[in-house]
């Protein structure tokens, strides 16, 4: 935890020798490396603002506007060509102004965005649709935000507009795809459910979008504990329509990282055994897509008790493949299936 706070202070630059450092923290010279990174630039400006009404935790604004920090990041990104991609982030919590602020960054050359759902907004708020929650009184905000409206109509009529402008426009929207995590209200969570990405791609003629679903659904016991759950709740799981999601739509990929459940002696073969079994099945029935060219590695690095690990979370997927019936999979896991995601 020390260690992520020192890297918060950090700037950019130091920052991205300190992820590459990490990278190699503890390795052997027969371990995989990391040859591209991409960083995903989150917009705080919603957080910050929420995190000031009276009751709650106080944190200094961020140091830079956010296109500031995109132009920054894009520099970095030039400093190293074939080594660094940068993403901004879209928030509708802007208004009218977050086309605004995509236009300025799609202007200095970023083509892909970050989308937080945690931080109150759906990707639609379709009221025929409820995500299912597990059972059990710790998870009774979670049921609340599920069966209630949207909180932020006005944000919330943002949703429709950046889904047909991303669509329309070719860009990437990188989206936030786990029952918890960093929320700026508990309950919000759930607003990342990957079947609400469904309804709104088909309701906004959208279906060509460019999505990656971020920690795959997770492993988390608001679902189930998702892609560590039993058989008999696996198909109520984020991991499940995360799986269909992407079979089904041409442009939809996914992505494991900050999975912490697989540095977790007791969770890891549970996630494993259920991620192999997907992968070696045959494609579902009536589905375009197979989940193995759509499924990509990730960190998600920075955050709390991923600092630190990354080598290690590297070396359980690579431990992972070394087996016979999936290593023909890993050169698309490790690098094929994000570069066709990013068009490189």
């Amino acid at each position: 935890m020390l260690e992520f706070i020192v890297i918060m202070t950090l700037s950019e630059r130091n920052r991205f020798k300190a992820l590459k450092r990490d990278f190699k923290k503890n390795g052997q010279p027969s371990d995989p490396e990391a040859s591209l990174f991409v960083g995903v630039l989150l917009d705080m400006h919603r957080a910050f603002e929420k995190l000031k009404k009276p009751g709650m935790l106080g944190f200094l604004p961020p140091y830079f506007d956010f296109t500031e920090q995109m132009d920054r990041m894009q520099l970095l990104a030039a400093e190293n060509p074939n080594e660094l991609i940068n993403f901004g982030a879209v928030d509708p919590f802007r208004g009218g102004n977050w086309k605004q602020i995509v236009d300025s960054g799609v202007a200095l050359g970023i083509t892909g965005y970050k989308i937080y759902p945690p931080l109150g907004i759906r990707p639609i708020d379709m009221r025929g649709y409820q995500t299912p929650v597990a059972s059990g009184r710790s998870l009774d905000k979670y049921r609340e935000k599920a069966s209630n409206p949207a909180p932020y109509p006005m944000a919330q009529a943002k949703m429709g507009d950046i889904i047909r402008h991303f669509s329309s426009h070719n860009l990437r929207l990188f989206a936030h795809c786990n029952p918890m995590g960093f929320q700026v209200e508990e309950g919000y969570g759930i607003y990342s459910d990957p079947a609400l990405w469904k309804h709104a791609m088909e309701t906004h003629n959208a279906r060509n979008l460019w999505l990656f679903l971020a920690h795959g659904g997770g492993a988390k016991e608001v679902d189930w504990m998702g892609w560590a759950a039993d058989n008999t709740h696996f198909k109520q799981t984020f991991a499940y329509r995360a799986i269909r999601l992407v079979e089904d739509f041409d442009n939809v990929y996914l992505g494991l990282g900050h999975i912490l459940g697989i540095l977790d002696p007791q969770i890891k073969p549970k996630i494993f055994h259920r991620l192999k079994s997907v992968l070696v099945s045959n494609s579902t029935p009536g589905a375009p897509h197979h989940f193995r060219d759509k499924v990509c590695f990730g960190t998600d690095w920075a955050m709390p008790l991923m600092v630190g690990r990354t080598r290690e979370y590297l070396i359980e997927f690579d431990t992972f493949f070394s087996d016979p019936q999936i290593s023909p999979f890993a050169p698309d896991f490790f690098e094929g299936n994000a570069k066709r995601f990013l068009g490189i």
